[in-house]
């Protein structure tokens, strides 16, 4: 935004909110955009697009669950690092996925995990598009999987690899969704029983009270503030119970 754009929206927010009004809409203003500024350090030490919160009337989506999914946010990567930490797993012999992935920032951060692969679900085509381009420039010295790949399709439309898994949620959609990912999860258990943990950060309570009346046993994480919306999510971790062998 140029200097006369500015000046203009600054006397227009006057005329609106007054001077004590205006003080207070440039704080909040400042804050988001210092808030902004730290998260989006991931991208300027990676040289990567993956930050800044979007809403889907922003984009071209051809979906029927459209009305039911969220806005787009780049999950927070302190909490994604406790959550993770919960996991007693040995990594190389799970696949991570994340439902609802973005243009690929905890693809990046599973990443830094030894998982045997590292696949992103987005059924926005342009974020898609963007996660592949960061797939190609992504480079970090700390990452033990290099094996990412980002798959354009609608959630409820994928069909798990028959393999163990870390299910990864950063609540992208409502819960009238989440019922047909959690039944699709639950038939692909029947078929191939397995070990599966379901992850999950976020705190839509509908969303939250699904994966709770999953018939899986479940540990709520506690994790510490979200330093980009100064808001303490809900962790969740379910198993399917399968043993490690």
């Amino acid at each position: 935004m140029n200097n006369k754009k500015i000046h203009q929206k600054l006397l227009e927010t006057l005329a609106k909110r007054g001077i004590v009004g205006t003080i207070k809409r440039c704080g909040l203003f400042t804050r988001d955009f210092l808030r902004w500024y730290l998260d989006a350090s991931f991208d300027r030490r990676h040289s990567v697009d993956s930050s800044k919160k979007m809403s889907l009337s922003e984009l071209k989506i051809d979906s029927t669950h459209l009305s039911e999914a969220t806005w787009y946010e780049p999950v927070p990567t302190l909490c994604f690092r406790q959550i993770m930490q919960e996991l007693l797993i040995d990594f190389e012999k799970y696949f991570f996925i994340d439902f609802g992935s973005g243009k690929g920032r905890a693809l990046f951060l599973a990443a830094d995990y030894p998982f045997a692969r590292v696949i992103g679900i987005e059924f926005s085509p342009e974020l898609h598009a963007v996660a592949l381009q960061n797939i190609t420039i992504y480079r970090n010295p700390r990452q033990k999987c290099h094996n990412i790949e980002s798959i354009c399709t609608d959630a409820v439309d994928y069909q798990l690899p028959p393999v163990k898994s870390v299910l990864f949620f950063y609540s992208p959609f409502k819960a009238p969704v989440f019922v047909k990912v959690v039944d699709n999860i639950i038939r692909s258990l029947k078929e191939y029983p397995r070990s599966i943990y379901i992850v999950f950060i976020g705190l839509i309570p509908e969303s939250i009270q699904v994966l709770k009346n999953f018939n899986l046993s479940y540990r709520e994480i506690k994790l510490g503030p979200d330093y980009v919306r100064l808001e303490k999510k809900v962790g969740l971790i379910l198993h399917s119970g399968i043993t490690e062998d």
